[in-house]
């Protein structure tokens, strides 16, 4: 796959990501409601399933993804701190979704 074609596929699994937790944020705040109306039910947490998410942050083809990176966005020192953010933030959100994730996999 050419840089440029990595870089594409990147673009869209990072906004297939963003999607996805938003998504996830939803059924968490209606959950959340459930449980307040009535608390003395187990409640199922519903889930979103974000393979890409966990392949990513599992650093998955990471190496290619920051060079496709840097070719696209340029060498500098501000795309190199860009894609090192956008990454934590992947990182952050599998962190979050992870045990919740485990939790239904137990019940």
């Amino acid at each position: 796959m050419s840089p440029a074609n990595l870089f594409s596929y990147f673009d869209i699994q990072t906004k297939g990501i963003v999607s996805s937790l938003e998504r996830q944020a939803k059924f968490y705040e209606v959950h959340a409601q459930k449980v307040v109306e009535t608390p003395f039910e187990f409640v199922e947490p519903k889930l979103v399933i974000n393979l890409i998410i966990r392949r990513i942050s599992d650093r998955n083809d990471l190496e290619r993804l920051f060079h496709s990176y840097l070719l696209v966005k340029g060498s500098c020192k501000e795309s190199k701190k860009d894609f090192q953010i956008l990454i934590t933030r992947i990182d952050l959100a599998h962190n979050l979704l992870k045990p919740s994730e485990e939790s239904q996999e137990k019940y």
